[in-house]
């Protein structure tokens, strides 16, 4: 079933070539070379549940940002660029809004859509001001722990886990993490100045060159595992994944300045190899 994430990918690339291609040609380019690269790290990183749907989403995903306006009809059924822009917005009234994958109908029934009505701003609610893409995955969990340990009582400590995003319990009067930086709402409930400082450490050519050539080595490796994963045991799809993992970190961590060059190459290089030996794509050494 992992074969059709593989099949994916080239649609997908295809997809933000074409919008590259796009934006170049209005002058409106939306890609930052670290910033794609550590968009599409977690891309990689993430396991697609629903691979059925994967085909639609990549170019849904693609087409979203910021050159396909409405769509008329097709809006009101289907999870179009316009409303699924609105789910990865962080405006207030954005926030918890257009689950549909493919359908929005869901969301129209269970009262969780929300039009496209005012300029979404996108990131996080908190800056995250990282490009480790393991960070990004785990720093939601820290969030919710931090404020589960600051809570007074046992039973709101629990309430934290199931209480929607930014609920502050009883006796915590500090302000959550996920609200800090945020502007007040304007309009009708909408967020539209939402000021937070870029992250964009300079890179100097040869951290973009190992960014670059160790992404497409851990690319290749992660689409192998894919392509093997069905028959795999637990043991070897953990090392794979693991091997995936840590390629990608490596690749966030020179990025940021916080890994050298040559032992990010090294590590990417190290990490990539144990992931394709874990999947058995590189031959076996015989031992004396």
């Amino acid at each position: 079933m992992h074969e059709i994430v593989v099949f994916a990918l080239p649609v997908f690339a295809l997809c933000i070539a074409l919008e590259f291609g796009y934006g170049h040609a209005k002058g409106r380019n939306t890609y930052r070379l670290n910033d794609a690269i550590a968009s599409l790290s977690q891309g990689l990183l993430s396991q697609v549940v629903a691979a059925c749907t994967q085909l639609f989403q990549v170019g849904l995903y693609a087409a979203a940002y910021p050159h396909v306006g409405p769509l008329g009809w097709f809006d009101r059924v289907f999870s179009s660029p316009s409303n699924h822009r609105v789910h990865h917005a962080v405006n207030d009234a954005c926030l918890d809004r257009n689950y549909g994958a493919v359908l929005v109908l869901w969301d129209r029934l269970f009262g969780s859509f929300r039009a496209e009505t005012e300029p979404c701003v996108y990131g996080t609610r908190t800056p995250l001001n990282s490009w480790d893409p393991l960070w990004a995955t785990a720093q939601g969990y820290r969030a919710l722990w931090e404020r589960m340990r600051r809570t007074p009582r046992w039973a709101d400590k629990l309430r934290v886990l199931v209480k929607p995003p930014g609920w502050l319990p009883p006796g915590l009067h500090e302000q959550a993490p996920d609200d800090a930086g945020m502007s007040a709402g304007t309009g009708a409930g909408m967020t539209t100045g939402i000021a937070q400082a870029v992250f964009d450490p300079p890179m100097r050519p040869a951290q973009r060159a190992v960014a670059v050539a160790g992404f497409l080595v851990v690319l290749a490796a992660g689409t192998t595992f894919l392509w093997r994963a069905d028959g795999l045991d637990a043991w070897r799809s953990a090392a794979a994944a693991l091997g995936v993992a840590g390629g990608l970190w490596s690749i966030g961590a020179v990025m940021s300045g916080r890994l050298r060059t040559t032992t990010a190459a090294a590590s990417i290089t190290s990490c990539a190899a144990g992931a394709l030996a874990a999947c058995g794509a590189l031959p076996s050494l015989p031992i004396a």
